[in-house]
């Protein structure tokens, strides 16, 4: 199970044939850049602070093209996850590209969402991804596992028992409010929505996420990542 920049990087960069197997859910709030109040976007340059990671530096890509901002605006500083709330509570940077729990922690303290995954169309995928060798020789194993298991998984997780909960809230170190709106930032996907998302955005997805990384020269090859059902047809 991987991101989907990671399954690009891993292919281009190793080479290794796989394929995707199922779309699992997607960012749809998750991942979001918030500002403390008064923050003004029209403002001659202001610092982002963000993850070292190829999906820190998506989201930071894609909210600079959709609001437009001239490079020579923005200062960017590379952020570990744990001080993300601090960096911009304290005003080190004006604007942190972070996920949760860290978004519920810092609206905790007034922080607000300038921009968020929703506007993103599904952009940011979680997958289930297989060697293609795998894929043919067990492909009835994983189509089982994906129509059944993980559908039965996500149920399971639309109602939890009082002690699973305790167990997440602990783990995130969020209250049962708190998780919930955790939770309700992802997007799981039925078998219908899966079988959609592989044939019909599978490929513009990748071929978005192969261009960011070439440009910013994460990886100097596109990867070949297809849907499983596509290989060897």
């Amino acid at each position: 199970m991987l991101t989907l920049d990671e399954a690009v990087s891993f292919q281009s960069n190793t080479g290794i044939a796989i394929c995707v197997a199922a779309v699992l859910s997607y960012s749809n709030g998750a991942d979001a850049a918030l500002v403390m109040p008064g923050f003004e976007a029209s403002k001659e340059s202001f610092k982002i602070g963000y993850e070292e990671t190829a999906l820190g530096g998506y989201m930071l890509h894609r909210i600079v093209e959709e609001q437009n901002w001239a490079a020579e605006k923005l200062q960017m500083q590379l952020l570990v996850p744990k001080n993300h709330v601090d960096t911009l509570l304290q005003g080190q940077v004006d604007m942190v590209i972070t996920y949760e729990p860290y978004i519920s922690q810092l609206r905790k303290h007034g922080a607000q969402v300038f921009f968020d995954s929703k506007a993103l169309a599904g952009e940011i995928v979680d997958i289930l991804v297989v060697q293609q060798t795998s894929w043919a020789e067990h492909r009835g194993l994983l189509q089982s596992l994906i129509a059944n298991d993980w559908q039965e998984g996500v149920a399971a997780l639309q109602n939890l028992s009082a002690a699973e909960l305790a167990f997440l809230q602990k783990s995130t170190d969020l209250d049962a409010t708190e998780l919930a709106v955790a939770l309700s930032g992802m997007q799981f996907f039925d078998n219908a929505q899966n079988q959609h998302f592989l044939a019909e955005k599978l490929p513009k997805v990748v071929a978005q996420m192969n261009d960011y990384l070439l440009s910013s020269k994460q990886i100097s090859r596109p990867a070949e990542l297809f849907a499983c059902e596509h290989v060897n047809r």
